[in-house]
Order: C-alpha cells, then structure tokens, then sequence
C-alpha cells in the first residue's frame, strides 16, 4: 500500500482470551501460545487472500480485500482451535477506511476493529454491520448483538455475532464436521493441516479425512448413488452442479474418495470451474473410494466397463468427458468405442502410454511390489515417495493430507492392482481414432505424468489443442491461483460450446 493511500478493507483483529493470567501462572506457556497464535493467524490469513500486518502481544492485525474472506478465515480460525483447545482466542470484524503512513496501518476502521474482540465470547467471532451486509447469500448465519458504544468511537455500532464458531456451537448443538465444513472447502485441508504442524499430532489429520471434515464445499451438494457394471462391480459415483446444464463425466485416474472429499467436486479446483453451467457426474473407479474394494481385474477393458456403467445409469445420451491423470486412456478407449455419445474430451495431466519417455515406465514397473509391503503401513515415509512426485511444490500441511488420502482410498492390493495396470497401457494406437473436439491442459514440470506424454496425446488425435500450464504439481495446490485460473478458463471456454443456446428475444 503506498504511503498515505486510503483504502477500504475488511480488518480483523485477534486477542488470545485469559494471555495476561496465562503469562502470570506460566511465562513459558503464555509466550508459546502466542507464537501459536501468531502462526495460525498468518497461515490461515493467507489462504483467505488476507495480510497478517501486525502483532502486539497477544493480539494481531490482519487484512482483506474481502469481507466474506475475513469471515470465512475466522470461522476456519476458530474451527481449528475447537478441534485442539490448547488456548482460546476471540476475534473481531470490520469494514473501513485504512490509511497507511510511516509503516504503520491508521484509520477509523482500524480504531473501530481493534475494539471489537473485547465484545466476543471465548471462541466467537464478532462483526459490524458494514460486515454482515456482505454476507447476503453466502450461508452464513448472524445474530444481532444491538448497538455498542466504542472507546474514541463517536457514534454507537451495531455489532452481530457469527454463528456457527466455537463459542455458540454447544448452544446450538453444531457438530464439529458440521462447523470444518463451514470454514469452506478451499481452506479446509490447510486448517485441517494446522493441526499437527507441531508435531506429534497426526492422528489428528487422520481423524478430519477418515470422519469426512474435508469433504468438499458445502454450496455444492452432490448426489450419490452406484452403478453395476457387466461384471458385477458396484461403481460409486456422484452427480453435481447444474442439473440443467450440459453433462460432463469426470474420468479420474485414482486416489479418489468421493464422501471423505478426495477428488470430490468441492475439492478440486479444475473441477469448481464447471459447476455453474454443467452437470457434473464423478465417479470412483473399482477398487478406490466407495467402489467395490479387492478388485482382481484393473485392465484397461475392466475401467471401460466402468464408466460404461456409470453414464448409463446417470441416463445420459451425449456428455463431455474430462479425463485426468489416469482417466486419459480409459476415455480414448470409450470414445472410440462410443463416437456417437462424446461430445468433446479435455485430457489434464494424462497419457496414453507411459513408455513414450524414457525410464518412466521402468518406474512404474518398480512401484506395484513396495506398494504390497508399504502401502498400509501406519508410517506414510513410503507413501510420502508418491506425494514427492505427484506434488513436489506442496507444502507440508499439503504433503500430510495427501499421504492420508492415499491410504484411505484404496487397500494395498487395489492400489499395487491398478498401478501395474498403468505400466500395461498402451493406446497409442487408438488415439487417432478419436472425432470428438479435444483439449490437452498440462503441467510443464509434471513429474508424474510428464509434460512430453500430454504433447503426445495432441500429436496422435486429430484437431487436439496443447495448453502447457506453469507448474512442477501433477494437481495445483490452493496457493496456485494462475495455474487454476488458466485451467479453468481453458476448460470453461471448450466445454462451453456444449452449453445450450441461449433462446433470442
């Protein structure tokens, strides 16, 4: 912010509830909890767009460019502290006009936030009615707590409580699934996260994604039902988004778990982008997520058979297809198969065969046995190797979960089955045969599927078009907004030519 310019943002301020007495009894103590205090504000606040500026004591200064961000940050804040009450913090909420001058933020608006803490019960969340009128449709309930006289504040606030935080939840019997859930989707693996960052406490993380607390934004509900497929495998898949807008079947490759959020609408940004104009159908293949487990048949034929199921049980005629990571060769397969039902294919992060770079297949000819010996270990050290490859740039809140997702999506077994089923694919031949419309996304610096094997999925299909997206993490992490963007706005514009037409006056 440059010197002097005045601004208009949402400002949050913090204070650590009983720090004076917590230092009194134990200095120790008090000074850890604020070191706690002060990394979960500036984690947090950076995953909601915000800017922890300051820290005095045992309270901190943050900003937004977004009233709803600061709120759904406190509301994460407040979510984490719950679920491991070592300390309780109240947290406070306004909307005005900063200044910024020699260094130091100024202003009304930061006069009036700096005392709206003190009005919060232990674990709540306060705010002014500048704030509340910004949260119009976005599923946030408030309360009005009438109108406060403010220390140099010359005209009495109205001030609201934010319900569904720590401090009112045992009044209204909110469910601790039911308040992570609340935080938002795109925070909740980082906050979940937050609670082993000191070590120690993975059992933690295990708890959020086994319970289901990271399942996937609550303003997209999906529908869950199965499918049978012809050799009697039971197919989980969900539908959401614009019941009314054009289908599109999201062909996943695996580490899928629909209910516990693993590749679940809500958690995957790329998959965000389509909610709005299309009906989205995802699915867990055999042997992942709620699929039927101890699968003996992971070929190519047997994913076929899959998808096949699922389409025909969702009822749809004609649909897109977007095909990630291993979801690529299965909807070649389909696609040249069933011409007359694809619309149109956008491939991200896929392949056609693994032996089309050097060494690479070699490599995941090499995972299926340490797979058997190490997949379900309680030490994930063998299962960090794949999170390493998938998403080398991730940080280790990132890491974490992904090495708990990966256990729980699939047994040993399955995961050693559909692995070896990976190095025996080959559809390279078939690829030419594909007369749907065909977009390739993919990262430049993948590691997993690299960027060589999506460039030849453009050579060999007729008409495809390569997008290349910066980036070394087979899936971008929330910190990687250029990236989402981009894939998103590729794959919004090619499958917006399946939208209906818009009827004329």
């Amino acid at each position: 912010m440059a010197d002097s310019e005045r601004r208009l943002l949402a400002i949050l301020f913090t204070d650590i509830v009983g720090y004076t007495a917590m230092v009194g009894a134990d200095e120790g103590r008090g000074i850890e909890a604020r070191d706690e205090h002060r990394r979960l504000i500036q984690t947090l606040s950076g995953q909601f767009h915000g800017d922890f500026v300051d820290e005095s004591g045992d309270a901190s200064l943050s900003i937004f460019p977004s009233a709803v961000d600061a709120v759904r940050c406190a509301m994460a804040i407040q979510a984490v502290l719950a679920a491991d009450p070592k300390f309780q913090i109240r947290i406070g909420i306004h909307v005005g006009d900063v200044v910024e001058r020699d260094g130091r933020l100024i202003g009304d608006g930061i006069n009036v936030a700096s005392r709206l803490p003190a009005l919060a019960d232990p674990g709540g969340i306060v705010a002014t009615d500048q704030v509340v009128e910004h949260l119009r449709n976005q599923n946030i309930d408030t309360a009005s707590l009438g109108e406060r006289s403010l220390k140099n504040v010359a005209q009495p606030v109205a001030i609201f409580s934010i319900a569904g935080t720590a401090a009112d939840s045992s009044k209204r019997g909110v469910s601790r699934a039911r308040m992570l859930l609340a935080a938002g989707a795109a925070a909740l693996a980082l906050l979940a996260g937050w609670l082993f960052l000191g070590g120690g406490r993975d059992d933690l993380i295990v708890a959020a994604v086994s319970r289901g607390y990271l399942r996937g934004a609550a303003n997209y509900e999906q529908e869950i039902a199965f499918a049978t497929t012809s050799d009697g495998i039971r197919i989980a898949y969900a539908t959401a988004g614009n019941p009314n807008g054009s289908p599109i079947v999201i062909v996943l490759g695996w580490i899928t778990h629909l209910e516990r959020g693993a590749n679940s609408p809500g958690m995957n940004p790329w998959i965000q982008g389509l909610l709005e104009d299309h009906n989205v159908v995802i699915y867990d293949g055999r042997g992942t997520g709620l699929s039927d487990r101890d699968i003996e048949d992971f070929s190519l034929d047997a994913k076929v058979r899959d998808l096949e199921a699922v389409v025909d049980s969702a009822g749809l005629d004609r649909f897109g297809i977007y095909a990630i990571s291993a979801g690529g060769p299965t909807s070649v397969t389909y696609a040249v198969r069933h011409p007359e039902r694809v619309s149109r294919i956008a491939f991200y992060g896929s392949f056609l065969w693994m032996g089309s770079v050097p060494g690479h297949l070699e490599r995941w000819r090499s995972f299926p046995p340490l797979v058997l010996a190490m997949w379900g270990e309680d030490n994930p050290a063998f299962r960090q190797m794949f999170t390493s490859l998938f998403i080398p740039e991730a940080d280790e809140i990132a890491m974490r979960i992904f090495n708990e997702f990966q256990r729980l999506s699939a047994t040993p077994e399955d995961a050693a089955g559909f692995i070896a089923s990976i190095g025996e694919t080959d559809v390279r031949a078939a690829a030419p045969g594909i007369r749907a419309p065909v977009l390739v996304l993919h990262r430049r610096g993948d590691q997993i599927v690299p960027y060589p094997l999506g460039r030849e999925i453009a050579a060999l299909v007729p008409g495809a078009r390569l997008v290349g997206v910066d980036g070394n993490n087979h899936a971008p992490g929330p910190r990687e907004s250029a990236a989402i963007e981009e894939i998103n706005r590729e794959a919004s514009a090619f499958f917006a030519d399946d939208l209906p037409a818009v009827a004329g006056p």
